[in-house]
């Protein structure tokens, strides 16, 4: 809604602000996630999936599929931000222009891949993911020539560095861990549903302590948004009228 408004008013610096920061932010929060869920991609598929006729034989084939997945979770969410910043300007048209380019070329890319190597569904998920980068980055570049005064490229490119950082030594950290835990674990989604709670949630405080040692801005955005509103001192509920 903020980049609609700022649109609306041609408040074009507002405008590349809201788009800028609404990046930073997404990826804050999708960068670290695509990692932890590389991570645990097996105690994932096993506590969703495992049961019926879905057995612990089948976890290794999806938990590699879900990771060549996660790997461009960060490019969708960014590429809806971006999508918004088209829309929010009325241009309904660069959007599909550059989507439409990449289904072909993953529908080329999925068939002559799947010729080669007609099991290779990592290759798939690793191409859906490419073709989902690719389609961001050429969004991201149309934005920013479009935008009066352009997008703030190089506050996107030095936060989205530290939070990569961050994200990479966090996943590798709960890869470790989760490796390093499971032969104390029981077997079964019991085991699956501990090692998330533990390991994931530590690789989150760890990934929120890195990210203030790194100095990223973003860890105070995203507080601030879930803080409550500070009600003025004598006010009410009722318009606001003072005793």
């Amino acid at each position: 809604p903020t980049i609609s408004v700022m649109a609306g008013k041609k408040d074009w610096d507002g405008y590349r602000v809201a788009v800028s920061d609404g990046l930073r932010r997404v990826f804050f929060l999708t960068i670290p996630a695509s990692t932890i869920l590389c991570a645990l991609a097996y105690p994932v598929i096993r506590l969703l999936f495992v049961g019926g006729k879905f057995t612990e034989a089948d976890v290794p084939m999806a938990a590699n599929a879900l990771v060549g997945y996660s790997v461009a979770t960060f490019a969708w969410s960014g590429s809806a931000i971006l999508a918004r910043g088209f829309h929010a300007v009325q241009d309904t048209r660069t959007a599909v222009m550059v989507t439409t380019p990449m289904v072909v070329l993953f529908f080329v890319s999925a068939q002559v891949y799947t010729n080669w190597d007609p099991d290779g569904y990592i290759g798939l998920a690793l191409i859906t993911s490419l073709c989902g980068i690719i389609a961001m980055g050429l969004l991201l570049t149309f934005l920013h020539r479009k935008t009066k005064g352009g997008l703030d490229l190089y506050g996107i490119a030095v936060s989205t560095a530290k939070i990569t950082v961050a994200s990479l030594a966090v996943g590798a950290g709960a890869w470790f861990a989760d490796q390093a835990l499971e032969p104390f674990l029981p077997g079964g989604k019991g085991g699956a549903l501990i090692a998330l709670l533990v390991v994931g949630g530590g690789a989150c405080l760890v990934y929120a302590v890195l990210c203030y040692l790194l100095r990223v801005p973003e860890l105070w955005t995203i507080r601030e948004m879930f803080r409550k509103p500070k009600v003025p001192t004598g006010a009410t509920d009722d318009g606001g009228a003072v005793s």
